[in-house]
């Protein structure tokens, strides 16, 4: 059979599933995710399972995503593995490897999978399946099997990658085996074959054994020599050079630490750090005590990870640093290795700044930023913004108009409980949390009580909960603190009722933007949460493009504010 089976399954279901305007990385995703499955289904046992479950969804007919709950077309995914972790290990390594959110892959597998199952049993006729994809070509341009990645070998039934391998680089049993037998070569991994000598040759030596069998040594011999002269001919700082080199190698993979501080009108510090030990985070927490006190220090956000470099260069001087910049209020600053970035409330404050700090690390690159700000630099919401050009009255007002708005909204589902409707509500309401904080405002949980009471009727619908933020301050900051806010969100709906298995979580950080981030009006709206819904029995063919539909009503909404 000449056929490229994943491609031709791709060609048939990608369009069910990713919809017209898919990118390469969902495509690629595609691909190999049905090459893991055609894998799992070379199992007959696993087959098996999966046929009984498909056949009591679809009636033995043909399938309609369209007709289908969430339920069970999750409980017919979940039939292909072994085991739950299985499932997640394989849906985090598709979206992690291929950059598409985790909620977006684990609808491609949902609805992906029984049409897969469809089109191969088209294509195997009347053999059967298992058989039907094992008797597929073991070729690599034409082998599903080239297309399962490495980390999901481990998924395929024992002895299937294992045959393609043999069949390619063994020896047929009737083919003699010279002694000088070359290395064989699969795909781009070296195999070393090693040299045989067959009894037939030691028995037809005619006398030339014993010279035969002293060449090995001899060449040793003279290797060994060779060997000696060319190491003392080196001297022992060569020898450790790769070593080095290598070291300096390690340590420069090591992000800096960073520190961001900002201080508003009334004086107060807001900050946040991520360092690469304990005892520089214990130095940065001292020097926030001796300088804005214990309440400040208390309540900085301050990790550790071992990703980060082990050293801050500013910690000598750093209770000088805060000094300077808690002397003018309104002021920021962003530490990043031996570079420092600032703002003030204007151009005079700010070159002070610059000054002065240059006065203070004459080795550091200290530069003046105009969008630098407290709300993003600390990760604030927008009510923290006296420091920038948003005012807090205009701020509060369009907090104000977006409950009223959400609640309209959700008050008018009562008869007609729909994903799509449930989803532009949620997104009408603006979550406004405070500086370095993930506590859900009052105002918002009178929002999120109501739609946990029509999640509970919507058992079938999947809420997906993704943080974002604006682009100013550190981006790894930025990412967590998008994490931390949604799984917030999260935790609040869960303790209201909603089942957890339901609400899935993603940090976006500051890389899906809906507004220019060079306005102060820009960053108020890209710092946001932002609500999925899939699946209210009739949506889950469309689990592809929700993000973009979201991504479409959540702009509307915001430029009409």
């Amino acid at each position: 059979m000449n056929i490229n089976i994943v491609e031709q399954l791709a060609t048939a279901i990608a369009p069910k599933i990713l919809g017209a305007n898919a990118d390469r990385s969902e495509a690629s995703l595609l691909n190999q995710f049905i090459a893991i499955i055609l894998g799992r289904f070379t199992d007959d046992s696993v087959f098996s399972t999966v046929l009984e479950g498909y056949n009591k969804i679809t009636g033995n007919g043909n399938i309609n995503l369209d007709d289908i709950g969430m339920d069970s077309l999750s409980e017919l995914a979940s039939s292909v593995w072994s085991d739950k972790q299985q499932s997640i290990d394989v849906l985090q390594n598709l979206a992690s490897n291929h950059g598409v959110g985790e909620s977006k892959v684990k609808g491609i597998m949902v609805s992906a999978l029984p049409l897969i199952l469809s089109q191969v049993k088209g294509l195997a006729g009347d053999a059967p399946v298992p058989q039907f994809l094992r008797e597929q070509p073991k070729e690599d341009d034409k082998s599903f099997l080239s297309f399962i990645p490495n980390w999901a070998t481990g998924l395929l039934p024992a002895g299937l990658l294992g045959a393609a391998t043999v069949a390619a680089v063994a020896p047929k049993q009737d083919v003699k085996v010279e002694e000088n037998t070359q290395p064989a070569y699969v795909s781009d991994t070296k195999t070393t074959t090693t040299p045989v000598t067959t009894a037939q040759n030691d028995n037809n030596d005619n006398g030339g054994g014993f010279l035969r069998g002293l060449l090995p040594l001899l060449g040793l011999l003279i290797l060994a020599a060779l060997a000696w002269a060319m190491l003392k001919a080196c001297p022992s700082e060569q020898a450790t050079a790769p070593a080095a080199e290598e070291s300096a190698e390690v340590a420069e993979e090591l992000a800096p630490s960073t520190l961001n501080v900002a201080v508003n009108q009334d004086g107060v510090a807001s900050v946040n750090a991520e360092t690469g030990t304990q005892e520089i985070a214990d130095t940065i927490k001292t020097s926030l005590t001796n300088v804005f006190g214990d309440d400040v220090a208390n309540a900085a956000n301050i990790s550790v990870s071992d990703k980060l470099a082990a050293n801050l260069p500013v910690a000598e001087k750093l209770g000088d640093v805060l000094n300077v910049v808690k002397g003018v209020p309104g002021s920021a600053a962003s530490i990043v290795g031996q570079t420092i970035k600032v703002n003030a409330p204007d151009a005079g404050s700010r070159d002070k700044l610059v000054a002065d700090l240059k006065g203070l690390l004459p080795d550091f690159t200290v530069e003046g930023d105009e969008g630098l700000d407290i709300g993003s630099l600390t990760g604030t919401g927008a009510a923290m913004v006296d420091g920038v050009k948003e005012g807090a009255k205009d701020v509060a007002g369009a907090v104000d108009d977006s409950i009223t708005a959400a609640q309209d909204a959700l008050n008018g589902l009562t008869d007609n409980l729909t994903g799509e409707g449930l989803e532009k509500a949620l997104n009408l309401q603006i979550i406004n949390f405070a500086t370095n904080d993930s506590a859900i405002p009052e105002k918002n949980q009178v929002i999120l009580n109501k739609a946990a009471e029509v999640m509970k009727k919507m058992p079938e619908a999947q809420l997906t909960i993704i943080g974002h933020t604006d682009d100013r301050g550190d981006d790894a900051y930025n990412q967590k603190l998008s994490e931390k806010r949604a799984n917030s969100v999260k935790a609040y709906l869960v303790e209201q009722g909603v089942d957890a298995d339901h609400i899935m979580v993603e940090g976006a950080g500051e890389t899906k933007p809906i507004a220019d981030n060079g306005t102060a009006e820009g960053r108020f709206q890209n710092r946001r949460i932002e609500f999925q819904v899939i699946g209210d029995g009739k949506a889950v063919a469309s689990a592809g493009n929700a993000e973009e539909k979201t991504t479409q009503a959540t702009v509307e909404e915001t430029e009409s504010k």
